[in-house]
């Protein structure tokens, strides 16, 4: 596998390349194409990101690990190559917020931000759980 790459850290961003482009996809092919942007769309929204999960089990890791804690000396390159994904975030959430003008006197911009430490809560501790359940052989490996 490794002579298809330069570097083992490109390997990785080919990865998360992969990943995030399938899991983008996968999730503007089944968003509905509905405005305003209600509660339920949002939920089915992170329904389909779960959904995606189940059906490629193999790229959950890469993309918790992107979303969490990538490489320090890649996450310029991973926060650019998530880009798409993270477009998405924002213009779903920004439609609903919008909608809603503010929730309980938040500004908009702080509701985003508290959504992306969200998501970042919510995919750490998934990836805890997989380790947990792998066992500490696994981890280390």
């Amino acid at each position: 596998m490794y002579h298809y790459y330069s570097s083992k850290d490109a390997l990785f961003l080919g990865c998360v390349d992969h990943s995030f482009q399938r899991m983008t996809g996968y999730c503007r092919e089944h968003l509905p194409d509905s405005a305003p942007v209600t509660w339920e769309t949002v939920f089915y929204y992170f329904q389909c990101r779960h959904d995606f999960f189940l059906a490629y089990p193999d790229l959950q890791g890469v993309v918790s690990l992107a979303l969490t804690n990538p490489p320090a000396h890649l996450a310029e390159e991973v926060t650019r190559l998530k880009q798409p994904f993270d477009q998405l975030n924002y213009q779903l959430l920004d439609g609903y917020l919008n909608v809603q003008k503010k929730v309980a006197g938040i500004p908009l911009a702080d509701m985003l931000a508290l959504m992306e430490f969200y998501q970042s809560y919510c995919n750490s501790c998934s990836q805890m759980r997989e380790a947990a359940a792998q066992g500490i052989e696994a981890c280390e490996e």
